[in-house]
């Protein structure tokens, strides 16, 4: 039983990931739309949390739940609601594959704790999840590693159902291909991939919440061991007692005039320069960690992110100029409790994103004075680091990094990017350029783009518009919000007034969760012989 202290607990993280929607209260949840930090982690951190919290105070079990989004944080949350004994749980999402933005993201390097960096156990290169958990390594690899993991987990509950997925799955089939003789449904089946659909609309009704979804019924397919989209076009008009919008990040703003560039999708950045304008001018648009990670790619030839890791963590590889430093891990971790300071002091200045976003331009120039600090008082550290980044020095690209602020850093972005894109600033030539931009005119294929800059108005002296040519531009403004193309911007609005905020401690888990349910969790992952199914009585 759950104490007061779990109660009060789950109801504080039900009332803030509870959508507002007009009306009645209803169980409609979502993950992390607008909460900080944002990454495959926390919003799988988010999932656990939000299904413990309605295990304690809804009871999941025979409970019909739907998950809008089969990100990381959708695929977790519906996993665990399976686990806990759903009645019949669907998962929804617009794309053929599970975690599909991931899919083939072989270029992004994925550590679960590197946004904590410098805090203590930053560097702890796997999650400690009850359940799906996972290793640092390229984003599709994680991709991998979880859905692997997921896909054993529901065949354990069916199993535990006694049902058998492949005969329920041929059932499904034929019924989608009309066949006579068969009923409508089938009531045993509990779960539903609804991959290739896109939902609508979701509507209170009654003590309900019906989804309204158009795609194709999604079967598993027992020779691909794969969910696929395999029937006719439908409409869904489902039911469901819980709806949890795990629609996550959302796809990139575009900007009109500039080659959409999708932040997981594979792309060019870090390839050598072989046509064209040598060296090629980049201009990367957004000081968050989407846009810094691209500047860094940008500036860095032959870019290994695990060893450029370990670098910073204080680990170091066996190249130079680290092969003779033993003592480069004391030093960091002298180096990393300095900044810890730094960072307390920058966020007692600013403490929240009001503060942060009224005061974009002291804030940024607080951040470059206290990096300027402690390369003064850790020279050695500074050096080597030094040492390390020229070796990758790019020449064949000119970057120019471009923020609102008049230094390109900002709390939005985590401390390990910002710091990064200080020494590549003072080592490797990235360049800044502040203020609003626009395309001067579209170019002509094969034509540089010509764009041009407000600059900071001081003294209320009207400046002209600075102009640059550059070859490529990357543009990472954030995502537009998937959240509000579902409910609508009111519904967003109140999330970003009132965001939910993970309270962490020295793991990804959370000690004030019950303990009891992470062990009841982690005990029905542990398969244990089935016993005869009422079908298979039947047919004996």
């Amino acid at each position: 039983m759950a104490t007061t202290a779990q109660i009060l607990e789950a109801k504080s993280i039900l009332d803030a990931m509870r959508v507002a929607l007009p009306g009645p209260k209803v169980d409609v949840f979502q993950i992390g739309s607008a909460s900080t930090p944002l990454n495959l982690a926390s919003q799988q951190q988010r999932a656990f949390k939000l299904t413990w919290a309605l295990e304690q105070l809804e009871k999941i079990e025979n409970k019909s739940i739907a998950v809008i989004g089969a990100g990381l944080a959708g695929v977790a949350a519906a996993t665990a609601c399976l686990l806990q004994g759903a009645k019949r749980l669907a998962i929804y999402d617009r794309n053929h594959e599970p975690m599909a933005y991931q899919y083939g993201a072989a270029h992004r390097y994925i550590h679960p704790l590197i946004y904590r960096w410098p805090e203590e156990r930053c560097g702890d290169t796997s999650t400690d999840f009850p359940i799906l958990n996972w290793n640092e390594g390229t984003a599709d690899e994680v991709r991998h590693t979880v859905l692997k993991e997921a896909e054993r987990l529901l065949d354990l509950c069916y199993k535990t159902r006694n049902l058998d997925r492949d005969q329920l799955a041929e059932l499904t089939r034929k019924q989608e291909a009309g066949e006579d003789g068969l009923a409508e449904t089938s009531d045993e089946d509990f779960f539903h991939y609804r991959l290739g659909s896109d939902v609508r609309q979701i509507v209170p009704s009654g003590d309900q919440i019906q989804v309204l979804a158009e795609g194709r019924e999604t079967a598993w397919v027992k020779h691909r061991r794969q969910y696929l989209p395999v029937g006719p076009p439908r409409n869904f008009r489902d039911r469901y007692d819980v709806v949890i919008a795990a629609v996550g990040f959302g796809l990139e703003t575009e900007f009109e005039g500039v080659p959409f560039r999708s932040y997981w999708h594979q792309e060019v950045l870090s390839q050598p320069t072989i046509r064209g304008v040598w060296p090629r001018r980049w201009l990367v648009s957004g000081t968050g960690d989407g846009g810094l990670i691209d500047a860094v790619r940008l500036r860095l030839f032959d870019l290994d992110q695990k060893a450029l890791t370990d670098v910073l963590l204080g680990r170091a590889p066996k190249t130079p100029p680290f092969k003779s430093l033993e003592d480069w891990s004391a030093r960091m971790k002298e180096f990393h409790a300095e900044l810890r300071k730094a960072e307390d002091r920058i966020r007692t200045r600013y403490p929240n994103p009001a503060a942060q976003n009224a005061n974009r331009d002291p804030m940024s120039h607080m951040i470059e004075g206290e990096y300027d600090n402690l390369r003064k008082a850790h020279k050695h550290v500074f050096d080597n680091l030094m040492k390390f980044l020229k070796s990758y020095e790019r020449t064949d690209t000119i970057v120019y990094l471009c923020g609102r602020q008049s230094a390109p850093y900002e709390l939005g972005a985590s401390a390990f990017q910002r710091f990064l894109t200080y020494l590549l600033r003072s080592y490797c030539g990235l360049r800044y350029r502040s203020g609003e931009w626009s395309l001067a005119e579209s170019p002509r294929h094969g034509q540089p783009y010509v764009v041009s800059f407000s600059r900071p108005n001081t003294e209320n002296v009207k400046l002209p518009r600075e102009q640059l040519e550059v070859d490529e531009i990357v543009v990472r403004h954030g995502a537009d919000s998937a959240l509000g193309a579902l409910f609508g911007p009111t519904v967003v609005t109140a999330a970003r007034a009132n965001p939910e905020r993970i309270a962490f401690d020295n793991s990804l888990w959370t000690a004030k969760l019950d303990e009891g349910w992470t062990r009841r969790l982690k005990d029905r992952t542990t398969e244990r012989p089935a016993s005869p199914s009422s079908r298979s009585r039947k047919k004996s």
